[in-house]
């Protein structure tokens, strides 16, 4: 049994990266495919900072129709992976990571396995690639080597991961708190549609939480305040575009993001792309995560549709259509292909 997080997770619901071996590995059966959900912050509050130095949250998580694909193929002993993205190709990979905690949880009831990432969701974009791709390993290494583990299990494994992995456990909607360890599924949006701007540039999440700290000085919370209890959501009348260009009212949590006016200060491409995806939608814009992604809702693809033939795209951008998804999304047809500056 490997190490336990410092806290239990609380679910109110119901080129290629080798681990050395001196013998040759073979291919041991059929792989499995699984698909990893990208997610948007629909809001994003810090509370306070724990004496640890990490940031307590209360956001609001969507998934949503874009994915990576990872191929898992077992092997007898070596576990391998290789990624489209040749900066991901190393032995930092949270999907890697992912399946030596597994296999080290697991005791030696494992075999070896090859990890084919291929990505779809943009690196550094605040949407979640990372740690859905880690999630979506232990839900794939779970039914290959056949453990039967069951959901907390996984997510308690997730979160030495990375603390947005138990989410992707479970996807759809929900409210999630503390560190990532509190998880309140809330009804999904389904119906409704985003616009997805990606401005090209690479975020890294921890620049901009350090520079939060700096500047905002959040206040230390104690032990007792570290893990506040989340309040049901609570309905946010805001804008959304509608087909015909109207404005259509959801009521789905969303709000500021606290982390948006210091990511916009690191990386002025943030605020470029939020100025043009607010001058094509109308209607309210927010910056993913801690960026560098940035997303306008819609009332149906229809309308996300128009809102990104409005958008004046510049070099290196991308946008995506996508879909709100529930927790049981499965992806039947590929991916949709971003649209660059020339359509």
């Amino acid at each position: 049994m490997g190490p336990q997080p410092p806290f239990s997770i609380l679910v109110e619901y119901t080129q290629s990266v080798d681990i050395p071996e001196t013998h040759t590995d073979t291919d041991t059966g059929d792989a499995i495919t699984v698909t990893a959900p990208a997610k948007i912050n629909l809001d994003l509050k810090i509370l306070g900072r724990r004496e640890d130095g990490l940031h307590v949250l209360d956001s609001t998580f969507h998934t949503i129709s874009l994915w990576d694909e990872l191929i898992l193929s077992p092997r007898s002993t070596r576990m391998t992976m290789s990624c489209d993205v040749d900066a991901l190709n190393n032995e930092d990979n949270l999907a890697l990571r992912a399946a030596r905690l597994m296999a080290d949880d697991a005791g030696g009831a494992t075999s070896g396995v090859h990890i084919q990432l291929n990505k779809q969701i943009p690196v550094g974009a605040g949407l979640g690639g990372g740690s859905s791709d880690a999630a979506a390993t232990l839900l794939g290494l779970n039914r290959l080597w056949q453990l039967n583990w069951s959901r907390p299990r996984l997510m308690r494994l997730g979160a030495e991961v990375g603390s947005d992995v138990p989410f992707f456990l479970q996807g759809g909607a929900a409210r999630v708190g503390g560190v990532g360890e509190r998880i309140r599924p809330i009804p999904p949006a389904t119906g409704m549609a985003a616009v997805i701007l990606f401005p090209g540039v690479r975020v890294d999440t921890g620049r901009v939480f350090k520079e939060y700290a700096r500047t905002v000085q959040p206040k230390l919370l104690t032990e007792e305040a570290t893990m506040p209890i989340i309040p049901p959501a609570e309905s946010v009348d805001h804008q959304v575009v509608g087909s015909g260009g109207q404005q259509a009212n959801h009521d789905i949590q969303i709000g500021e993001n606290h982390l948006e006016p210091v990511a916009t200060v690191l990386f002025p491409q943030i605020t470029k792309a939020l100025s043009a995806l607010r001058e094509a939608c109308g209607g309210t814009v927010r910056m993913s995560g801690s960026g560098s992604a940035v997303f306008c809702l819609a009332d149906g693809e229809a309308a996300a549709e128009a809102v990104r033939a409005k958008l004046a795209m510049k070099p290196h951008w991308q946008s995506w259509v996508v879909s709100l998804t529930s927790s049981d999304f499965s992806p039947s047809v590929p991916v949709a292909s971003s649209v660059g500056p020339n359509g």
